[in-house]
């Protein structure tokens, strides 16, 4: 099964800067869209949602600082900022905000779109592997857990899992296990068990 792109919303006013980011990865397998300010980056989330948002920190009318704060009051994405603004106060305010990464203009697509990858794959969370397995070796008298944990049994452990792992999904009677272990059944011989 295919994994999803990432999906990812460029919010650039330069629509130049913008394009060409958008072009550029796209072509590197990302599903990319562009706004020009907070307006047209709320119209593209309520279209679609995006796991990282680009955001430029000098935009017409809000700037990329309160729509970071914004996004972080409703959204999980990851967040981006991008900026001509080289200060280090820049960007500790940028993170206290809300960035994840904090990039000084001009960017380098190829050093983004790996920052991009790399912040998406921090933010899904982990596919869930199928069923752990749990590993009884006969001969070796062990059970090996799905992390690798080495667990040594007693003979007797050992009679009962071979009885219960001899026919899959069956259901093994208790009567079964105590002749198979040499003992009476335990309500035969009213033992307390």
């Amino acid at each position: 099964m295919e994994e999803p792109k990432l999906r990812v919303v460029i919010v650039e006013d330069e629509r130049e800067l913008r394009t060409v980011l958008i072009a550029i990865l796209s072509r590197l397998d990302l599903d990319v869209r562009g706004a020009g300010d907070g307006g047209e980056l709320d119209q593209a989330l309520a279209e679609r949602p995006a796991d990282v948002v680009v955001l430029d920190l000098n935009l017409p009318g809000e700037d990329g600082v309160s729509i970071a704060q914004r996004l972080r009051r409703s959204s999980g994405c990851g967040i981006i900022m991008t900026t001509s603004r080289a200060q280090i106060a820049d960007r500790v305010d940028g993170f206290e905000k809300g960035a994840d990464l904090y990039f000084v203009k001009p960017i380098d697509p190829l050093e983004l779109h790996a920052a991009l990858i790399s912040l998406g794959r921090r933010l899904k969370p982990p596919v869930p592997s199928a069923k752990p397995v749990w590993h009884f070796d006969r001969q070796e008298s062990i059970v090996r857990s799905p992390r690798g944990v080495v667990i040594h049994l007693t003979a007797q452990e050992c009679i009962v899992l071979r009885l219960v792992f001899a026919v899959p999904g069956e259901t093994v009677r208790r009567s079964e296990i105590f002749t198979a272990l040499g003992h009476p059944d335990c309500q035969a011989a009213q033992w307390v068990c």
